[in-house]
């Protein structure tokens, strides 16, 4: 890559069913074939009881080791006192709590979270990053205080992923690695930045590079991360193309995960949003989201969606209608969806059944009681946790 040396400076401081082949342009491309795929193994769910004041509002759930709950709350705590807590499953007792709702230098505006190893990631929207390390706040309870990383640029990214303490991977939402008429010199952007504890943008953000830029793309190209720093890898998955890419750290490009499902996506500029979306009259694609990593695996839904077409909005009865097509749209999702688990080098080794569940996020794995966790969306509208064992 361009930054190939200043990126490598900030650092400092079932086998895939497929075909494959060596690329002319340095990379392995693979290709996964439906036939070829690992057989679909179903997972056997059961729910998890935990206290309302957990479940409550809008927040996100996961489950660490077995035995502690992260409560982590959109922007309004209650009936939490903080924006992130930690609790104790055995006995019921917090193990601590971060963070006021607000504009203060220790305070977030809203919370935003992915958990990957053993750091819940932060991103709040008035820029700033948090790589909460579970092990050292489980260990201190409150007297542990997590570093705010605070970002030298005002946009922020719709993805992000720490390396650890000090360093964190973003993506670059006006980056695309394809052609669409009138976003020629998209291409050229860089696809990420790392924010170091500092702040610092690496490579350094450059105005000029975006002159005539005006469209982000993260609607068509969102792609989520993991990061194993152990085995020097990058993984990427595409939200809604149907690709994955594995890097080192040094986010050269080792392999490309095409399909099972075509890359035959249709687009349109919209200028009243200054951004890329779909042709929705030729269909949407929802593939990967919301990737877990541990030392061996990673777990990554795919909603496996290929050209879903919206149902047409009926004016007369709008509110109606548009819930009806929501409903209509997350049905179709839930049956298709499955959770694919991958090695580090981008080796898909097996794929389970979420038995048209709504998975809303959440996923972690405990490799030593070998069992999968999950939050689930059900009928009430409300997230509750459920396991699964492997």
């Amino acid at each position: 890559m361009n930054h190939k040396t200043i990126i490598c400076a900030a650092l400092a401081i079932g086998m895939a069913a497929c075909n494959s082949g060596k690329s002319n342009l340095g990379y392995e491309i693979v290709t996964l074939e439906e036939e070829k795929l690992p057989p679909v193994q179903q997972l056997q769910l059961e729910k998890i009881d935990l206290p309302e004041d957990y479940t409550m509002g809008q927040n996100s759930l996961y489950i660490y080791q077995d035995s502690v709950l992260i409560v982590s709350k959109f922007q309004n705590p209650f009936p939490m006192k903080k924006m992130v807590t930690l609790v104790n499953l055995n006995n019921g007792e917090i193990i601590g709590d971060y963070f006021t709702n607000g504009r203060g230098p220790r305070e977030l505006l809203a919370s935003y979270t992915q958990l990957s190893f053993n750091h819940l990631d932060i991103m709040c929207p008035s820029g700033k990053l948090v790589p909460i390390n579970l092990d050292s706040a489980i260990m201190r309870g409150n007297d542990y205080k997590p570093d705010i990383i605070r970002t030298e640029r005002d946009d922020f990214p719709s993805e992000w992923c720490s390396v650890d303490d000090t360093l964190f991977l973003t993506g670059n939402d006006y980056y695309f690695d394809g052609i669409i008429d009138g976003c020629e010199s998209y291409t050229k952007l860089p696809e990420f930045y790392w924010f170091t504890k500092s702040g610092r943008c690496i490579p350094e953000y450059n105005a000029s590079d975006y002159i005539g830029v005006k469209y982000k793309m993260d609607n068509i190209s969102r792609e989520y991360f993991s990061i194993n720093k152990q085995k020097n890898r990058v993984v990427c998955f595409n939200a809604y193309r149907p690709y994955a890419k594995v890097f080192d750290m040094e986010l050269n490009l080792i392999k490309r995960i095409n399909g099972p499902e075509p890359d035959d996506g249709k687009y349109r500029i919209d200028d009243f949003m200054d951004g890329v979306w779909w042709n929705e009259s030729y269909g949407r694609n929802f593939y990967y989201r919301s990737p877990y990593g541990d030392d061996e695996n990673i777990f990554v839904l795919n909603e496996r969606t290929h050209r879903f077409v919206e149902k047409e909005i009926d004016t007369q009865h709008l509110q109606e209608s548009v819930q009806e097509n929501i409903d209509y749209m997350l049905k179709t999702v839930d049956a298709n969806t499955e959770l694919f688990r991958f090695d580090w080098d981008g080796n898909l080794i097996a794929r389970y059944s979420l038995s048209g569940k709504h998975l809303y996020g959440g996923i972690t794995y405990s490799k030593s009681s070998n069992t999968l966790y999950f939050c689930i969306l059900d009928g009430d509208g409300e997230c509750y946790m459920y396991k699964a064992k492997l």
